[in-house]
């Protein structure tokens, strides 16, 4: 935990004192002032995943004659056709250790071992939450300490004035009148200095108080987690044995193909996969894949097919831990339809945003982007309509105490108008996988949600299998700031013209988060708010979006001091960034840091371009393909930020742009680097410069326009310019990028990191072309 105090610039007199002590009252933890955001704790809730882990374990067997997967291992997987909701986190240390690890413990044994992981759990949680109280108790303790030496200064001050004040002359009338003038303004001062050491030094012993106080407090927590583990541990042996010391596996899955990606562990020479169609798997029981890498592609398999799987590392000639188990199904086949065609200068009908049917019976079209329970049906329907006789603060209050009330499988259908929410406005879904909670826009209505003033965001949603679809979300500070939560689904909404960010997710660790076909625009236009369409988990990974799609959103005009498009933070993995149109952002359109070891990003079919600022930069730790990248001072961008670049795989992008085609600042030397098959047209700049070298990085296939600099030899050949596309321009005012005949982009691809599919999700055929957008 950090715990290093602010630095304080001390200017002025008593009025800086004023605002120190000022600021103590704001920071100061344990008060009313101080706000934590955590996740509520559903005990029955983890009891009851844990029972089903376990019946799933002793009943899970399928029938005899059902079909068995094709295992083909590849770095090029088709695109998929639904979110990754076969990967469900383990929701206390019990359920980490696997399933099978439960099956000999008796039924009463068993409940108390239950019961003393959901103890632990709520320890752990409570920890989190003193540790937040004791970092905020140490920013009020140093602010009160510097309060206190800066009173104590004002003191002395004072004192000396007096002191000089007595001692001017005072022998005519006029020198009397001026010295008991300055005396007396001097003993004013001197008042006002003691009474600020006075209350400097009260703030200063009830902040150490507090800190003292929560310290013990974390002591207390963390014997106690002690005690309650060294009791598991007696109760079932090897309760623990299965921790976080294995990878992390993630699966994604379409109607015929699972790709499962999983987090590198230090000195591995091979990782082994093994898989069943039972409950349970492990490396004892389960079927062998040998030597897989991530991404590990899964083709062949039928509709509904489900498996389950780990994977081990090979360290030192020995199988290391197991990874955390996931069961993953294959599901029916959708309309994957939505890609802009490569050929639109701006999306046409359908484009997420501009108005496409919502709510109702009229929700968009089904997407491969959809949560799994995305067809439920609701289980009761309550209707809410605007009224007209009532003010849009009333007409608010109405629509949030409805909200509220809402309970698991109710549909809560809103009509037209102006819903103004004149309190803070934060939402907890109760809804479950079979039966989620909803928010909808009325068929053919746009529902306007804002707020009468900026004193609070629009609203603050949290919870699990919750839907907020279809409205017109404008004003307030920040327009969603997303709290703890799973299975949360933003989808089919317009978010403008708020001051701060439009959608956050950074105070609270995230899940299953869909956010799809919203369309965002004009954010922090005229303020000096951050100004980000999208800030999806927080610095240095306090906080973490995992396994969420990022899907078919359209992204334009953020301004304020930073105003990226969507931004995914340090730590945030396993995330699917897919079919997002972003441009005109003040700061990139994508960008996205490292995943601290954890399971990859996906960054794929995304259409942005830029104007003065880098268009997309990733730190490491993901897959980026497919990609039409266009204008900016620097198409691509990657260098070390919050964690260390590695394991970035850029294949198969196009990016055309008057300045820089690609930086790549830290790729010399670092594990898993591969740039091939991308086309890079600079107009007047370098196409692709490495700034520490690139040794060990994979290069091939790519078609560059401009001078390298670092680059490896061979693996390129020289483009000719904007005559090799159909219809493009160095500033993405055009934005066809099909090669035409006679472009030497055809045919250039290199095999080995060949993607089966382009930027329209069409199957790539015949000769291999480099960069996005294949030719048939």
């Amino acid at each position: 935990m950090n715990r290093s105090p602010r630095l304080l610039v001390l200017l002025g007199s008593a009025s800086v004192l004023a605002v120190l002590l000022a600021t103590l009252a704001v920071v100061r933890p344990g008060l009313d002032t101080l706000e934590f955001d955590t996740r509520t704790l559903d005990t029955a809730r983890v009891l009851g995943a844990g029972e089903a882990a376990r019946s799933a374990a002793r009943n899970g067997a399928s029938s005899a004659g059902e079909a068995l997967p094709v295992f083909v291992g590849s770095s090029s997987p088709r695109p998929l056709a639904q979110t990754p909701r076969a990967f469900e986190r383990s929701l206390d240390l019990s359920l980490q250790a696997g399933v099978s690890e439960f099956a000999a413990l008796t039924p009463k044994l068993q409940k108390k071992v239950d019961k003393l992981d959901a103890k632990l759990l709520a320890k752990q949680a409570a920890l989190v939450e003193l540790e937040a109280d004791h970092e905020a108790a140490e920013v009020a303790a140093a602010t009160a300490v510097i309060a206190l030496s800066f009173a104590e200064s004002l003191l002395a001050d004072a004192e000396v004035g007096l002191a000089d004040a007595l001692a001017l002359p005072a022998s005519t009338a006029q020198e009397i009148a001026a010295r008991n003038l300055a005396v007396k303004a001097a003993k004013l001062e001197l008042k006002a200095a003691k009474k600020g050491f006075k209350a400097a030094k009260k703030a200063s012993k009830k902040a150490a108080k507090l800190l003292a106080k929560l310290g013990k407090k974390i002591d207390k927590n963390e014997a106690k987690q002690s005690s309650l583990a060294s009791k598991l541990e007696q109760l079932d042996p090897g309760h623990f044995a299965q921790s976080s010391s294995g990878p992390q596996l993630a699966a994604l899955s379409n109607a015929h193909q699972v790709v499962l990606t999983f987090s590198a562990i230090d000195d591995a020479q091979s990782y082994q996969l093994f898989w069943s169609t039972q409950a349970g798997v492990s490396p004892e029981t389960g079927n062998l894949i040998d030597d897989v890498s991530s991404p590990h592609v899964v083709n062949g398999l039928p509709e509904g097919f489900t498996f389950h799987a780990i994977v081990a590392a090979v360290v030192g000639g020995e199988l290391g831990a197991p990874s955390n188990p996931i069961e993953v199904t294959t599901t029916s086949e959708g309309d994957s339809d939505g890609q802009v065609d490569p050929g639109d200068d701006e999306p046409g009908d359908g484009e997420p945003g501009d108005g496409g049917s919502s709510g109702g019976s009229g929700e968009p079209a089904a997407s491969p982007y959809d949560p799994a329970w995305a067809d439920i049906a609701p289980l009761n329907t309550i209707t809410l309509n605007y009224d007209a006789g009532a003010s849009s603060t009333a007409n608010g209050t109405a629509l949030k105490n409805a909200v509220g009330s809402l309970q698991a499988g109710d549909m809560l259908v809103v009509g037209a108008g102006t819903w103004s929410i004149p309190s803070k406005f934060s939402p907890v879904f109760h809804g479950t996988a079979q039966a989620p909670v909803w928010v909808v826009a009325a068929e053919g209505a746009k529902p306007i949600l804002t707020r009468p003033d900026a004193s609070q965001n629009v609203m603050n949603p949290a919870g699990d299998y919750g839907v907020w679809r279809g409205f017109e979300i404008t004003g307030g500070s920040a327009g969603m700031r997303i709290g703890a939560a799973s299975n949360l689904w933003i989808d089919d909404n317009e978010i403008h013209d708020t001051p701060e960010n439009a959608i956050t997710a950074n105070t609270a660790d995230t899940d299953h988060l869909y956010i799809t076909r919203n369309h965002i625009h004009h954010i922090s236009v005229g303020t000096n708010g951050t100004g980000e369409g999208m800030y999806l988990g927080a610095n240095n990974s306090a906080h973490v979006m995992s396994e969420s799609v990022i899907a078919l959103n359209h992204v334009h005009d953020t301004e304020g001091s930073q105003g990226d498009g969507i931004e995914v933070k340090q730590g945030s993995w396993g995330n699917w960034i897919v079919e997002n149109d972003v441009h005109d952002t003040r700061f990139p359109a994508i960008i996205a840091y490292g995943t601290d070891g954890n399971a990859v990003n996906l960054i794929e079919r995304n259409r942005l371009r830029g104007d003065t600022n880098q268009v997309l930069q990733v730190q490491g730790e993901a897959i980026v393909r497919n990609n039409l990248i266009m204008g900016g001072s620097t198409g691509f961008q990657s260098h070390d930020h919050q964690g260390n670049t590695r394991d970035l795989v850029f294949v198969h992008n196009t990016i055309v742009t008057k300045d820089k085609g690609a930086h790549l600042a830290d790729w010399g030397g670092r594990a898993g680097m591969v740039f091939a098959n991308n086309v890079v047209y600079s107009e007047d700049n370098q196409s692709v410069t490495f700034g520490s070298g690139s040794s060990g990085v994979a290069w091939a296939g790519n078609v560059l326009r401009g001078s390298t600099s670092g680059a490896p030899g061979g693996g390129a050949i020289t483009g000719g310019g904007l005559s090799d596309f159909v219809d493009m321009a160095w500033d993405g005012s055009d934005q066809d990028a099909t090669p035409v005949a006679g472009s030497p982009i055809l045919g250039a691809g290199s095999a080995t990191h060949a993607v089966s599919e382009d930027f329209s999700g069409e199957a790539r055929s015949g000769a291999l072309e480099s960069g996005a957008i294949d030719v048939d």
